[in-house]
């Protein structure tokens, strides 16, 4: 009876190591709507292309807890989105590819193109931090203008909802780059000249 009993609180234990160490993965999803909140600007009279790579399209963040589970961010389409959101509100017209030679060929002015520098999922702390560069370059790839913004989100840890707090991570990295964009005097001098 010992032995059975000791065999059966071996196993027990196994599976109870087993279900603590393996986890799960948890989908962070981000905001299913284009961030709208930017202050108004005057549009810069430009024909802009906006250029949505894959690699912007698949971008994600992945992080692990001590007891194995996977918190798992996949932004790309909400950055394409959010991208699309803040190009038409600071541009004269926007045309929208991932083919910098199919936006050339249409007739663009400058090619915009976002790229993820960072991106960073920090579970135990609560913080989502994201940078973005931002690069203008006319249509011979001549570079005009290049900038990289910061956003972040931070959620206290016993009150934490990721999903919020990837909200405002997203916000605050859209809200930058529009203020970047909307006062870079390259953009605005290039306008002039074309």
């Amino acid at each position: 009876m010992t032995t059975l009993f000791s065999r059966l609180s071996f196993a027990a234990s196994v599976v109870g190591i087993l279900l603590a160490t393996s986890g799960c993965t948890i989908m962070i999803k981000p905001p299913a709507k284009s961030f709208t909140g930017y202050p108004p600007a005057e549009r810069i009279n430009l024909n802009v292309g906006l250029q949505l790579t894959d690699e912007l399209r698949k971008a994600s963040a992945e992080a692990k807890a001590l007891d194995g589970t996977r918190f798992v961010a996949q932004i790309g389409d909400n950055l394409c989105m959010n991208a699309e959101e803040l190009s038409r509100r600071l541009f004269a017209q926007v045309k929208v590819s991932a083919s910098d030679s199919d936006l050339k060929s249409a007739g663009a002015d400058v090619i915009l193109k976002p790229r993820v520098a960072y991106f960073s999922y920090m579970n135990a702390a609560g913080l989502i931090a994201i940078k973005l560069e931002w690069s203008v370059t006319d249509s011979a790839g001549k570079p005009i203008w290049v900038g990289t913004v910061n956003g972040e989100g931070k959620a206290p840890v016993l009150m934490r909802n990721d999903e919020h707090t990837l909200k405002i991570a997203l916000e605050n990295v859209f809200r930058n780059s529009h203020e970047a964009i909307s006062r870079a005097p390259e953009l605005r001098e290039f306008a002039k000249r074309k």
